[in-house]
C-alpha cells in the first residue's frame, strides 16, 4: 500500500469510527451505508423514512499551524531543531518548561506551544469550520439533507466545568453560522471537564439520538438550570 493510499485509508477509518458514534452502520436495522467517498464523506439511507442523506466529517483546529503541530508526526521535534517556519511564527512559539523541586523552579525542557486558547479563539475556529463546510456543501450532489460531524482536536473545555460552556453555547456568531448552513444537524464531539461530550445543534426533534419530547424537555430544563446556577 502506498503512503498516499495508507494515509487515505487511516483517514477514512477514523471518520467511520466517528460516524459509528451516532450511526451504527454495521447493523442495518435503521440506517444503511450507501457510499463512502468525499463531498460528503458518507451517504446513508434512513430505512424508516427512505430519505438519503450525507454526513460530512471534519476536524476542529484553531488554524493550520495548530493542525500541523497536532497531526504531523515529530513536527514539534523538527521545529525545536530547525526553528519555527515563517508560516507558523504568528501562532507558534518556543515555551520553557519548568518543574518545582524543593520550592525552586528548575528548567526542564523546551516545547512548542501556541498563543491561542481564549473563548473567542475557539468560537472563531468553530465558526470558520462551519462556514467552510457550508461553502463546500454547495457542490454536493442532491440529497434529502446533510449533517456535519465536528471532531474537536483542540479540546478547549478539557479542564473546564460544563457550566463554562455557556458563553460558547450562547454565542450569536456560532448560531448565525449554524442558521446559515445547510446542515439539518451539527454534532460537536468534544471533551468537557475530562469527559467526552456530544453537543447537537439543529433539528433535535428527529434523528438517531432522538428519544421523545419528554426526554428532550428534561434535557433542556437541566441545561437551563445549570447555566442559571452558574450566574448565581
Amino acid at each position: 500500500m502506498s503512503k498516499i493510499n495508507d494515509k487515505q485509508y487511516k483517514k477514512k477509518k477514523k471518520e467511520k469510527e466517528i460516524l459509528n458514534k451516532v450511526y451504527n452502520v454495521d447493523n442495518e436495522d435503521r440506517y444503511r451505508l450507501i457510499e463512502e467517498k468525499e463531498a460528503p464523506d458518507f451517504v446513508l439511507e434512513d430505512l424508516k423514512t427512505n430519505e438519503t442523506f450525507g454526513v460530512e466529517i471534519t476536524k476542529l483546529y484553531y488554524n493550520q499551524s495548530t493542525a500541523r503541530l497536532k497531526e504531523i508526526p515529530n513536527y514539534e521535534a523538527k521545529l525545536l531543531k530547525n526553528g519555527i517556519p515563517r508560516k507558523d511564527k504568528e501562532t507558534l512559539g518556543v515555551h520553557k518548561i519548568y518543574i518545582s523541586i524543593d520550592d525552586e523552579w528548575v528548567y526542564l525542557t523546551d516545547s512548542i506551544g501556541h498563543n491561542l486558547g481564549k473563548y473567542d479563539d475557539y468560537i472563531d475556529a468553530l465558526v470558520n469550520v462551519i462556514n467552510t463546510k457550508t461553502e463546500k456543501a454547495k457542490k454536493y450532489k442532491k440529497l434529502d439533507y446533510l449533517e456535519l460531524f465536528i471532531d474537536d482536536r483542540e479540546n478547549f473545555f478539557f479542564f473546564k466545568k460544563i457550566e463554562d460552556f455557556k458563553k460558547f453555547d450562547k454565542s450569536e456568531k456560532i448560531w448565525n453560522a449554524i442558521d446559515k448552513s445547510p446542515f439539518r444537524r451539527i454534532y460537536l464531539f468534544t471533551i468537557i471537564n475530562k469527559q467526552e461530550m456530544l453537543r447537537i445543534a439543529g433539528d433535535l426533534h428527529s434523528g438517531p439520538l432522538y428519544e421523545g419530547e419528554e426526554v428532550l424537555k428534561k434535557h433542556k430544563e437541566y441545561m437551563d438550570n445549570l447555566y442559571k446556577d452558574s450566574e448565581s
